[in-house]
């Protein structure tokens, strides 16, 4: 069940809500509520500015990560461990040195490092331009799309608008 379905739940009349539903139905619910409420949220940064930072264009790319966790209201930085792989063969659990998120927000990112993370459990969306904050803000509102496949950015020709990024950073 998904976020947008919990609000929805979360704002309904709760004795509406319980008739008709069996105490298993609305444990599962309650669990799923806390459980979506409690989220570690990844962003690639280019530089440490906590909240103020701006969202990269590319995850893998990225030097570092701000992880901001809903339930603490806390951020955590992290610095990108996989910066060097080779292009295409991003390895997001060791880009995250370990650390475990449920939601990267980033403005492009490879159909590799999604089925990755999407294999891990872990859900992309599509950043706007600006702040951590400001797409914290976008994502609790429920705007920002999930990044799939069909989204994703594909050898940098042509769509995803991160080549110029590339070649700077592959030239250097």
């Amino acid at each position: 069940m998904g976020p947008q379905i919990l609000l929805i739940l979360l704002n309904s009349n709760p004795t509406r809500l319980s008739k008709g539903l069996c105490p298993i139905i609305l444990f599962s619910l309650e669990q799923e509520i806390k459980r979506s409420l409690k989220m570690k949220i990844c962003f690639p940064v280019e530089s440490d500015k906590g909240l103020d930072s701006e969202v990269f264009d590319h995850f893998g790319s990225a030097p570092m990560f701000v992880v901001f966790d809903t339930e603490a209201k806390s951020i955590e930085k992290i610095k990108n461990l996989d910066l060097s792989h080779t292009h295409g063969m991003c390895s997001p659990l060791k880009a995250l040195g370990g650390k475990m998120v449920d939601i990267i927000v980033v403005g492009g990112i490879g159909a590799g490092a999604i089925n990755k993370l999407n294999g891990m459990g872990i859900k992309v969306y599509k950043a706007s331009k600006g702040t951590v904050h400001n797409n914290i803000e976008l994502f609790e509102n429920n705007t920002m799309p999930e990044i799939t496949l069909e989204h994703a950015c594909g050898r940098h020709a042509g769509g995803c608008g991160h080549k110029k990024r590339h070649q700077t950073k592959n030239s250097t």
